[in-house]
């Protein structure tokens, strides 16, 4: 188990249907599998991260396959044995793919929502035990230092200190985000000046060991895009009602995807 304890930082160890620390701080596993982290002065409101529509709305498309060549891309990275951390995990549907093909490594998520950890442990019992999720902050993740093989970031933040702090020496960091040309249909119908998405810098204290751009088409109804695909990304809250209405009316539309995915490790640091 990677979990250390919000409080004091103490190492956590599963007793009955709890976790504790040698300080006798305790956080109770719920019935789902999955256990509550997150201290409330990490809290910036009642129920952080994503609503309940947009978990949802997530969940169908992605359970749809339209994204399945991102987990091609990342696969080979996953090694039996090997720890693995989502940083920003959602619904769980990424790191059940990623150990679906590799049974051997054990995989850990943890996101701020409270209702997409739920909605991941839920979905998650015949990975179990060999997966597990907590509700928690990606900028200060309950996880031991030096205990991941690799950290996932597929479209969530994270602090890059803190990821250099949970890897072992020769881990890694895969980081995905969109590429210049991703959605571009959606952003030329909402928005007046379209611009396309800009790379993200190299985090801090990491160096590339490869990256390489994902490109293709998938082809929506106009309900999937209203429904399903701009729910689930910021366009939610974004672009006119009219815009979406009209989106909404079409019988397809041909989407692109193009993801940045940059796989990274930790510079070593001199002595």
């Amino acid at each position: 188990m990677i979990w250390k304890c919000p409080n004091c930082n103490e190492p956590l160890q599963q007793d009955n249907r709890q976790l504790k620390c040698s300080n006798n701080h305790s956080f109770d596993i719920a019935k789902q599998g999955y256990t509550n982290l997150l201290l409330d002065n990490q809290k910036k409101s009642k129920n952080p991260g994503d609503n309940d529509e947009m978990l949802e709305a997530r969940q169908r498309f992605l359970q749809a396959g339209f994204y399945d060549p991102l987990i091609k891309a990342i696969q080979p990275y996953i090694k039996p044995n090997h720890t693995i951390i989502d940083l920003g995990c959602g619904e769980g549907y990424y790191l059940r793919q990623l150990l679906t093909q590799e049974p051997d490594a054990k995989g850990y998520g943890i996101d701020i929502a409270k209702t997409g950890v739920k909605k991941a442990a839920q979905q998650s019992k015949a990975l179990q035990p060999y997966i597990a999720y907590a509700v928690g902050s990606t900028y200060r993740a309950p996880v031991i230092d030096h205990s991941c093989d690799v950290a996932i970031s597929i479209f969530a933040p994270f602090d890059e200190q803190d990821v250099q702090r949970i890897l072992k020496d020769e881990g890694l960091l895969i980081r995905v985000g969109p590429a210049t040309k991703h959605h571009q249909e959606i952003k030329e119908k909402l928005y007046q000046n379209a611009e396309e998405f800009k790379p993200a810098a190299i985090p801090e204290g990491f160096q590339i060991t490869h990256q390489e751009e994902l490109l293709y088409e998938i082809e929506l109804s106009g309900k999937a895009l209203t429904e399903d695909l701009i729910p689930m990304t910021p366009f939610h809250w974004q672009g006119s009602q009219e815009a979406k209405a009209a989106l909404a009316a079409l019988s397809s539309q041909k989407i692109t995807v193009h993801f940045q995915v940059d796989v990274l490790s930790a510079v070593p640091k001199s002595v």
